[in-house]
C-alpha cells in the first residue's frame, strides 16, 4: 500500500506543480494477466512499445497510441511520466501483484482544451494493448 501512495502522491505533486486548474481528462486502461513467468517479464513486455533514451520515453509501435513524456520516476514495477505527446499531462505504468495472475495498468491524464477528445480517442487503444499483454 506504501508504494501505490507513493506513485500516486508523485503524480498529484507533477499535477499541482505543472497543471493545476487546466481542464483534464484521464484514459485508464487495466488488465488482468496471467504470469506464470513472473511480474518482471510482465512489466518487460509492458514497457515493451517503449523506447527510453535515458529518461525519455516514446511509445514506437503501432498497438500503442501516440505518447511520449520524460520518465519522473522508476520504482520496483512502476514507471511515471510527464506527456509532452499528444498533448501535456502525467502518467505511469504499473505491474501489481503476486502468484500467477497480475494487473496491469496504464494511467493518464490529459491536460488543455482538447483533453477529453484526445483521452477518448486514444483509450480504445491503450485498452486494447494491455489486453493483449498475456503471455
Amino acid at each position: 500500500m506504501d508504494k501505490g501512495w507513493r506513485i500516486f502522491l508523485h503524480v498529484l505533486r507533477l499535477h499541482l506543480e505543472r497543471f493545476a486548474g487546466q481542464p483534464a481528462a484521464r484514459v485508464q486502461a487495466m488488465a488482468m494477466i496471467e504470469a506464470p513467468d513472473g511480474t518482471a517479464a510482465v512489466l518487460k513486455r509492458a514497457l515493451a512499445p517503449f523506447t527510453f533514451d535515458e529518461d525519455r520515453l516514446e511509445a514506437t509501435e503501432d498497438t500503442t497510441a501516440p505518447l511520449a513524456g520524460t520518465v519522473t520516476l522508476r520504482q520496483d514495477y512502476v514507471t511515471a511520466f510527464t506527456v509532452d505527446k499528444p498533448a501535456p499531462g502525467t502518467g505511469f505504468i504499473a505491474v501489481e501483484g503476486r502468484g500467477p495472475v497480475l494487473a496491469a495498468s496504464l494511467w493518464l491524464a490529459f491536460y488543455g482544451p482538447d483533453a477529453t477528445a484526445l483521452a477518448d480517442r486514444d483509450r480504445p487503444r491503450w485498452q486494447a494493448w494491455l489486453d493483449g499483454l498475456g503471455g
